[in-house]
C-alpha cells in the first residue's frame, strides 16, 4: 500500500515574503563577510598604533589582532577603554612618548588587563 502525498496550497504572498527574506538575507551575509575582511585588514595597523602609544606591548599584539578582528564588540569595548585612558590634547598639542618593554606605567598594566590581553 502507497501513500500519496497531499497537497498543500501556499499563498503566492507567503513564497513572496520568502523570497524577500532569503535575499536580505544574504545581502546581510554578504556584508557582514565584507566587514569582517576590513576588520581583519585595520586590527594590524590599529594594534600597531596602539603599541607605539605604550598601550599595549608587543607579546599582546597576535592576541590583541585577532580579539579586534573578529568581535565587533571586543573592537568598540576596546575603543571605549582607550578612551577612557586618552587624555584629550588642542591639535597640534600633546605628549610623545617613547614606548620601552620595560617602561609601562601601572595606570598602562591596569588598562592592558581591562582589556583582557
Amino acid at each position: 500500500m502507497t501513500q500519496q502525498a497531499q497537497t498543500v496550497e501556499v499563498p503566492v504572498s507567503l513564497l513572496q515574503g520568502f523570497v524577500g527574506f532569503v535575499e536580505k538575507s544574504g545581502k546581510l551575509l554578504g556584508q557582514m563577510g565584507q566587514d569582517q575582511a576590513q576588520a581583519k585588514e585595520a586590527a594590524p595597523v590599529v594594534v600597531d598604533t596602539l603599541i607605539k602609544q605604550g598601550l599595549l606591548t608587543e607579546d599582546q599584539k597576535e592576541a590583541a589582532a585577532e580579539a579586534l578582528s573578529l568581535s565587533h564588540v571586543k573592537t568598540l569595548e576596546s575603543l571605549r577603554r582607550t578612551a577612557t585612558h586618552v587624555r584629550p590634547y588642542s591639535l597640534g598639542e600633546g605628549e610623545t612618548k617613547e614606548a620601552s618593554a620595560g617602561d609601562v606605567s601601572e595606570k598602562d598594566q591596569k588598562f592592558i588587563a581591562a582589556l583582557g590581553f
